[in-house]
């Protein structure tokens, strides 16, 4: 719960409030509400609302809970047909049973081959009061899968025909049996998954191969495409002499034989992944500057070479010449160098490091050795034309570098309102980026999405009155210790009778100086003061609240 002054906060649900009891526990604190109702029972199913207000407003916020219970008793039950030896019992079914589980999500195809298709879905929201132990697929076409339940979300259609079009639905299913499908809307068809040939040469391959005189030599690639690519093999351009060529769907070996014939093949006992050295980091940029000190941060490559990234190294020279100097291998992404000279200007470099050796390196922009600050600044060039394309079930992760002294806080807007955060879309933010990512997007996850960064100025210092009398007061502060990167070009100063839980601004534009005097007064009010300061990036936060100041002549006046 946010709010200033801090908001009150109660709970509801029909209409009713609730109040403490032995079964109602409520517990509150200056920011979160919890309720707890003990021994829930059926009954207790519905919507809960919170309700926080202070004196500039009333939020209110809808909870839907829904309680799982075992089923209700049948009956009533009734006698008939009563004799020495027997009696026939007859009852009706339970008002509530628990269920049937709700239906999955739709169906995705995720891949499709010549003779089978890749299903997968999320679980139901509603699992029917007990566990879901499965999963039942069926399919029709346009003109039958597995009988027992799935216990998986993702399965694999076989036997079925090319070029056949297909629906599919499933249904959870618990103890209770099969709940409601869920059904592909579209038909699909199988059809054979087309592909580009594509080969990967191993390190030894992309070097120059060196044999003995009189030796066979044996080349092994791996080769991909869909249909299975036809594989030929050539030397300066015409056949290879006594060779023999060996292919299958997924790789081809050429040996050439000698005078003597074929030599015995051998093959390493390990597979050996081809393997360059990386791309360049993607970015450097100071994150923090001192006197004598720069912290810096940078991501990581786009391309790690086809091995592991097993460090980075940082160089840096000063600006106007030509010597670099070793300061660091380090296994993270940012580092502090320490011991620099105040106002002298440096340059830095970062380099990957894979067992191929060091990538090329990534400059930063010369920096100056002072206590300074920047306003914020995105670096976009990682997104093309500020877009971001991509298919519904797509997982999306768009990280961008944030630069700004001090440190810029993000928020994040959806087409022009605050960007609700949830399970499946969540903001992070590092030392020198922030990261959005979308799990599973959908098209309600379009739109325009909007970053506000801002270093504002920091607060003032508490103001005092040192002066009063019964209808005027003289408030007095001192700047802020931060400016945020922008110089204070104002002040906004608040007052709040001790009689009241408003806050009131004295003057609707802004103070140039550090004291006002505030007129207008009742003889014998308290009163307390707050003062906020103002830059080109927005209003600061308020300062603490003084104390109360009586509106009254000095004694002996």
């Amino acid at each position: 719960i946010l709010g200033k002054p801090a908001p009150t906060s109660f709970w509801s649900k029909g209409g009713k409030y609730f109040k403490p009891s032995d079964l109602v526990q409520i517990e509150t604190t200056p920011t979160s509400s919890t309720l707890s109702v003990k021994y829930a029972s059926r009954k207790d199913s519905g919507e809960y609302i919170i309700t926080a207000t202070n004196p500039f407003g009333v939020k209110e916020e809808t909870v839907k809970v829904k309680v799982l219970d075992v089923p209700s008793a049948p009956g009533p039950i009734e006698c008939s047909g009563v004799s020495s030896e027997k009696v026939i019992l007859t009852w009706t079914a339970p008002t509530a049973d628990g269920g049937p589980p709700g239906p999955p999500s739709k169906p995705e195809v995720e891949k499709v081959d010549g003779h089978s298709v890749t299903l997968t879905w999320r679980r139901p929201a509603e699992d029917g009061g007990s566990d879901i132990i499965g999963y039942s697929i069926e399919k029709k076409e346009k003109k039958d899968t597995p009988s027992s339940p799935l216990r998986i979300t993702e399965f694999v259609v076989p036997g079925l025909e090319t070029g056949a079009k297909y629906h599919f639905r499933i249904s959870a299913v618990n103890a209770k049996g099969a709940g409601e499908p869920g059904e592909t809307q579209e038909l699909v068809q199988i059809v054979e998954h087309a592909a580009e040939p594509d080969l990967e040469l191993d390190i030894e391959l992309r070097r120059t191969l060196v044999v003995r005189a009189g030796c066979s030599v044996r080349l092994f690639v791996p080769i991909k495409g869909r249909p299975a690519p036809k594989v030929t093999w050539s030397k300066e351009g015409g056949p290879v002499p006594r060779a023999v060529i060996d292919s299958t769907e997924s790789f081809t070996i050429v040996s050439a034989e000698n005078e003597f014939g074929i030599g015995e093949a051998v093959e390493t006992t390990d597979p050996i992944r081809a393997s360059q050295t990386p791309t360049p980091p993607e970015s450097i940029i100071p994150t923090d500057i001192t006197k004598n000190s720069v912290s810096l941060a940078w991501t990581k490559p786009k391309h790690d070479g086809g091995s592991r990234i097993s460090g980075y190294v940082l160089e840096a020279k000063k600006k106007g010449t030509d010597q670099w100097a070793h300061v660091t291998t380090v296994k993270t992404m940012d580092f502090t160098v320490k011991n620099l000279n105040e106002n002298e200007e440096y340059i830095f470099h970062v380099m990957a490091v894979n067992q191929s050796g060091r990538s090329a390196p990534r400059e930063s922009k010369p920096i100056i050795v002072k206590d300074s600050t920047s306003l914020p600044e995105f670096d976009l060039r990682g997104v093309c034309q500020k877009t971001v394309i991509a298919k519904a079930g797509d997982d999306i992760k768009v990280e961008i570098p944030v630069m700004g002294r001090p440190r810029p806080t993000i928020s994040w807007q959806k087409d022009g309102a605050a960007l609700k955060l949830t399970q499946r879309i969540n903001v992070e933010t590092t030392a020198a980026t922030v990261i959005i990512s979308i799990s599973e997007c959908t098209r309600a996850d379009s739109g325009v999405y909007t970053m506000t960064a801002k270093n504002i100025v920091g607060s003032p210092h508490t103001p005092e009155v040192n002066t009063a009398t019964k209808t005027t007061m003289l408030v007095e502060w001192d700047k802020p210790g931060v400016d945020g990167g922008s110089p204070v070009i104002g002040y906004y100063l608040e007052r709040r009778d001790k009689k009241s839980l408003r806050w009131i601004r004295v003057y609707k534009d802004p103070i140039t100086d550090i004291k006002q005097m505030v007129y207008h007064l009742t003889e014998g009010n308290e009163y307390q003061y707050r003062v906020c300061a103002i830059n080109k990036a927005g209003e600061g936060p308020f300062s603490d609240v003084s104390d109360y100041y009586k509106a009254a002549d000095p004694v002996g006046m």
